[in-house]
């Protein structure tokens, strides 16, 4: 493999006699090749996985962006007390029924520094969230980065359509979801194609079909986004009782005093409790599966999906053991391993 920090152009590439294949077949004759290197194609995405922000990470989430000066950021809020409903049909990584749970409540132009400079190399960047949070402190937050065809810098022929204006859909509006059949149903690419001839396009930068979802290219990336302290853990026991741990993410300690709340998949409330100096609670559910763990402290909250599906596996364990059904069992042993 052969690496360069200033990027690639035509480059010759001269392969002498004697070197094999991956057949192990030399070569014969010296070979001499010009190699033409494509520009990358623009894109953004998140550079990192995972949901949950920590207060102390300075609102800041990172990304990675490629031949582009500017992008376009909008941020959905799941309001506090829907997240229990959002996590009915999602996970807390999920974006399913977003309408009913929440809307768009920010979007900011970012433009991204560097130039020429930054021509056909990977930038990073942070995405600083701060003002979002301040905003709209709380619930869970999914943001979408995107950009335009004007904000490439690529060499491209004169632009000749028109971006569209976005238009927020009403909440009955059944047109506000999206479908992997918007782009065929629609007008084309607005350069005098549409349908499938417009859809061969979609890789090329240049043409508007590059901007266009269809079911395999999308250039927006999208992420959920929960600033908290608070983390979870849920043990439950063939007895009924869930053992609960909350612990502050920031201290890396347990989370004393917090307020516990057990809902079932209906989000009604099946225990509740405060954790104690170790951060744990004991929280009866008894013959209701639970669906849900909340859990609020010092204007956070942080919560817990109990599916089964989400619980660790313990099948590469031998977990069988024998069920008591009443009385004890013990073991006895003594000071000797060996008894004559």
């Amino acid at each position: 493999r052969i690496y360069s920090s200033s990027g690639w152009s035509d480059t010759e590439s001269v392969v002498i006699v004697g070197v094999r294949n991956t057949s192990g077949f030399a070569l014969k004759t010296l070979s001499n090749t010009t190699v033409s290197f494509a520009p990358l194609k623009p894109s953004v995405r998140f550079a990192t996985g995972g949901v949950i922000l920590p207060s102390t990470a300075n609102l800041t989430i990172p990304l990675e962006a490629t031949n582009v000066s500017a992008i376009e950021v909008e941020a959905t809020q799941v309001y506090e007390e829907n997240v229990p409903q959002f996590l009915q049909v999602n996970t807390l990584e999920g974006s399913s029924e977003l309408k009913r749970v929440g809307q768009v409540v920010w979007s900011q132009r970012v433009e991204i520094a560097g130039g020429s400079a930054a021509y056909n190399v990977v930038q990073h960047i942070g995405l600083d969230v701060s003002k979002l949070v301040k905003e709209h402190p709380t619930g869970l937050y999914r943001l979408s980065v995107r950009f335009k065809r004007a904000d490439i810098l690529l060499d491209c022929p004169a632009q000749t359509w028109v971006e569209a204006e976005e238009e927020a859909a009403d909440w009955d509006d059944p047109s506000g979801e999206k479908s992997f059949w918007d782009y065929f149903e629609s007008d084309g690419d607005g350069e005098g194609e549409s349908g499938w001839s417009a859809w061969e396009h979609r890789d090329d930068p240049c043409r508007r079909a590059f901007y266009l979802p269809s079911y395999d290219h999308d250039l927006t990336a999208s992420k959920n986004v929960l600033i908290s302290d608070v983390g979870l853990i849920a043990k439950q026991g063939m007895d009924g009782q869930l053992v609960a741990v909350a612990t502050d993410l920031v201290k890396a300690a347990p989370l004393v005093g917090a307020n516990l709340q057990l809902l079932d998949y209906q989000l009604q409330t099946i225990a509740t409790g405060v954790t104690g100096a170790d951060g744990t609670v004991r929280l009866p559910a008894g013959d209701v599966r639970p669906f849900a763990l909340v859990a609020k402290s010092g204007g956070q909250a942080g919560w817990l999906r109990l599916d089964k599906g989400a619980a660790l596996a313990t099948s590469h364990f031998d977990v069988g053991g024998a069920a008591l059904t009443n009385g004890l069992e013990g073991y006895l042993y003594g000071e000797r391993g060996i008894w004559r």
